[in-house]
């Protein structure tokens, strides 16, 4: 099953690059980057940085005991993911990060995992709403309004059925729990224990001030993320409105939930292209933007991963004795 997924992931990610690039006039295409400016890269490299410090803070604000808990550990992890992501398939620094975190702080690592589950939900059901509102504001076609729809619904029913899965508990499940007990204690046991695990994960973010925190970090790191979309779009002669910057922005969120290449290579770039041709915008510097902005990204979080995994290297050969 593995083999076919990487096999699928790569076909996907191999054609993305085919298409992107079939009809693309090379000669063109390195031009628009030698009229960039590179000193913009100084203005963008701390955003992407700061970006990643946001994201630590907020996955910290979601645990119980937050004002305890250090951001070394959770910006660590969150860089050594992002590393892991820009060279595994099928986004494996998340489980990644998840192991780290869980060794660094005795954290279980299903706590740690539905916490990034619930991240990923959330993340997606507000990209569903900044769409709606790009939407407001521009003439974007009916199936990518319906298509946010849907994918914003699926990510606010994920997100219900975590929260009533952890909170209630149905005569049903617990019967099942009990009769599980009884035929299979051991297995049971360690299956229980994971779900507590689960459920500690997510019953913070039942915090009416734990959800504000969420929020209020979002979208601090929205307006990170935005500032280095519109900075290469200027950079590359696009003249993008907000609202435009947006859409874009979206596109490459939606782009995330392709199983492509590593780092998302050739999904990332074919995202972006379509969203910025749904604008009217077509020709090299548009595939330039694509390529620069995504590189950026890869380049700085890959830099400050492996940082953090020289600072950190013996975590991975550590061994501990919980769950």
């Amino acid at each position: 099953m593995k083999i076919l997924l990487h096999s699928i992931s790569f076909l996907l990610g191999a054609f993305c690059i085919y298409w992107v690039f079939r009809t693309t006039d090379f000669s063109a295409l390195i031009s628009s980057f030698e009229r960039l400016s590179w000193g913009v890269f100084l203005v963008i490299c701390p955003i992407v940085l700061s970006n990643l410090f946001l994201r630590a803070i907020r996955w910290r604000a979601m645990f119980e005991r937050t004002s305890s808990l250090p951001v070394r550990p959770f910006f660590s992890a969150i860089s050594i993911g992002y590393l892991a992501n820009n060279i595994l398939p099928a986004r494996g620094g998340d489980l990644l990060r998840v192991y780290y975190l869980s060794v660094q702080q005795n954290i279980r690592k299903s706590q740690a995992f539905s916490t990034v589950l619930v991240e990923r939900a959330s993340d997606l059901f507000i990209a569903c709403m900044l769409l709606g509102g790009a939407s407001l504001l521009l003439d974007v076609p009916r199936w990518l309004q319906n298509g946010a729809l849907i994918i914003g619904f699926f990510a606010a029913c994920g997100l219900l059925a975590l929260f009533v899965l952890t909170y209630f508990k149905f005569p049903i499940i617990v019967r099942l729990e009990t009769c599980c007990l009884t035929l299979f204690p051991k297995v049971s046991s360690w299956v229980l224990f994971q779900v507590a695990g689960f459920a500690q994960g997510v019953r913070p973010m039942m915090k009416i001030s734990s959800v504000l925190r969420f929020v209020l970090f979002t979208m601090l790191l929205w307006i990170a993320e935005f500032g280095v979309a519109y900075l290469m779009a200027e950079s590359f002669n696009l003249s993008l409105s907000p609202a435009q910057v947006l859409l874009v922005m979206m596109f490459s969120v939606f782009a995330s939930l392709i199983p492509a290449l590593p780092g998302q290579l050739g999904a990332f770039e074919l995202a972006v292209v379509t969203g910025l041709e749904l604008l009217g915008r077509t020709g090299e510097n548009v595939l330039g933007f694509a390529i620069g902005w995504h590189m950026i990204i890869l380049l700085t979080t890959s830099t400050v991963g492996a940082f953090m995994v020289l600072l950190n290297n013996n975590i991975f050969v550590r061994r501990t004795d919980y769950n």
